[in-house]
């Protein structure tokens, strides 16, 4: 998934917009993914830091700025994170190799 040309929402890798976000995964605190409406995907790397920009925690911070804090921070991974337009959304942490069963897609279709 990437940023929308306009930049204030998300598009699919063909294209689709994302109307919704039911969930966001942070996979060994390196990878974005959106479980979305029109389906579950990673957030591409060029797009990431804006996301991360965009993305707030509960108290308003960004979800950049939190994973920056890294050792300082006192607070738990945040619960939910909001997107203007998009709305709230749960967070939660896997292992990367975890996310495809936690989103509910085949991460290697070919060799299913």
């Amino acid at each position: 998934m990437r940023l929308a040309e306009t930049g204030d929402g998300l598009v699919t890798h063909t294209g689709l917009t994302v109307g919704a976000v039911r969930s966001w995964c942070l996979a060994d605190g390196e990878a974005l993914f959106a479980d979305t409406d029109v389906g579950p995907g990673i957030i591409e790397d060029r797009d990431l830091a804006a996301v991360l920009d965009t993305l707030r925690t509960p108290d308003g911070m960004s979800l950049a700025e939190w994973l920056s804090a890294g050792d300082a921070r006192t607070e738990p991974l945040p619960a939910a994170l909001s997107w203007p337009g998009l709305g709230e959304a749960r967070l939660f942490e896997a292992a990367r190799s975890h996310v495809a069963s936690e989103l509910g897609f085949e991460s290697n279709p070919a060799s299913a």
